[in-house]
């Protein structure tokens, strides 16, 4: 009996000491600064328009630096403008060819003490870009890159992250325009929206977030209007909702009906509505924020998780990007064409408070009004 008395409490310890012991960090908010720039053009405009930006700090020195956050890339990438190496960089000589969006930079693999997120000063992989490189430095939130470009490790950013602070493997964002509060808690979900989350959705491909868009359809009368290809991907680094020609002529032919209707169209200026992605981004200042909200809302159908159909909005308050952090009222057109794949951007992420399952492939939206404490529109 004594033996067995003495077995159990040795397992005991072992258990507990593993309990004590076990590595685990709290979920961990970060606070997004959401810029604006109404003087941009062309290309440029796709990232600047509107961003939502990270600090965080690298080196010994502690050097600050801020970075775009986005969904469609797995990395951690600094230009190298904005870097200088100390004590404890370590730098890869092979190069490679670093691709984000349609732009394509010289990069080489790094490793430097990183502070962001709640972790501080934990060696990081990264890639850091040449000097002459037109992209800023951006987080990435997508899975691991599969190539190797050298000796260094080649897992994502986040993955990283998990590894070293022990997060578990989820996100979530609040991306709330010149609202604020905009956040992003890594490792979990905020509690006072977590009964709000619904319409669950799985995550199709791991190479970016690839969800299951069906259709696009108008909220008052039911009107199907165009289908989503076969890839779309939720893009929270694009500040507009990129969709194949033809449905985003469609769509964009239903809001100028809909200005004709009010008597407005001549209010807005020449080429506002233009849908290629290098043209010039055209402002208007609307009369009234209830002016805005006259326009058409669409529906998105997906496949949820379950089987069952889910529609979640695009509306005119988000598809009107804010423009001027200082006057609600002056506004972009949020959408922009393209020939291949759908990108859900900012005009309808900003309709939703986003929480990401990433271990096992799951998107839910929850209330954004409540998250960024705002009016309900």
């Amino acid at each position: 009996m004594k033996k067995n008395w003495g077995v159990f409490f040795l397992l005991f310890f072992i258990f507990m000491s593993g309990l004590c012991c076990a590595k685990y960090t709290a979920p961990c908010k970060e606070k997004l600064i959401f810029t604006t720039d109404k003087n941009v053009t062309g290309e440029e405009a796709m990232r600047k328009a509107a961003t939502y930006n990270l600090s965080f700090t690298y080196g010994e020195r502690n050097t600050p630096a801020t970075a775009i956050l986005t969904t469609t890339n797995s990395s951690l990438a600094i230009n190298k403008k904005e870097y200088s190496p100390s004590r404890s960089s370590i730098l890869g000589n092979n190069a490679f060819i670093f691709n984000y969006g349609a732009i394509s930079t010289n990069a080489i693999k790094a490793k430097d003490h990183i502070s962001l997120f709640c972790a501080e000063n934990i060696p990081t992989g990264f890639n850091l870009m040449e000097k002459n490189a037109l992209l800023p430095n951006l987080v990435g939130l997508g899975y691991s890159d599969i190539d190797e470009h050298s000796n260094f490790p080649s897992k994502s950013f986040f993955d990283q992250l998990i590894e070293n602070q022990g997060f578990d493997n989820k996100f979530s964002l609040q991306l709330c325009g010149n609202y604020g509060p905009s956040e992003i808690m890594i490792g979990g979900v905020d509690p006072k929206i977590k009964d709000t989350l619904r319409d669950f959705i799985p995550i199709k491909e791991k190479s970016e977030f690839v969800v299951p868009a069906l259709y696009i359809r108008t909220s008052n009368d039911k009107r199907i209007l165009a289908n989503f290809g076969t890839r779309t991907v939720i893009d929270t680094g694009t500040a507009f909702t990129v969709l194949p020609r033809k449905m985003a002529e469609i769509i964009r032919d239903e809001i100028i009906s809909r200005a004709q209707e009010l008597g407005i169209a001549d209010e807005f200026p020449k080429d506002f509505f233009r849908l290629e992605r290098v043209s010039t981004p055209k402002m208007v200042r609307f009369a009234s924020l209830k002016q805005v909200r006259q326009f058409p809302t669409f529906e998105i159908a997906f496949s949820g998780l379950d089987g069952k159909k889910k529609y979640l909005l695009m509306q005119p308050m988000n598809y009107f990007k804010e423009m001027d952090p200082l006057d609600p009222n002056f506004r972009a057109f949020g959408f922009r064409e393209t020939d291949g794949e759908a990108r859900l951007g900012q005009s309808f992420l900003e309709n939703y408070y986003i929480f990401v399952d990433r271990k096992n492939g799951i998107i839910g939206f929850g209330d954004i009004d409540k998250a960024c404490n705002r009016p309900i529109s």
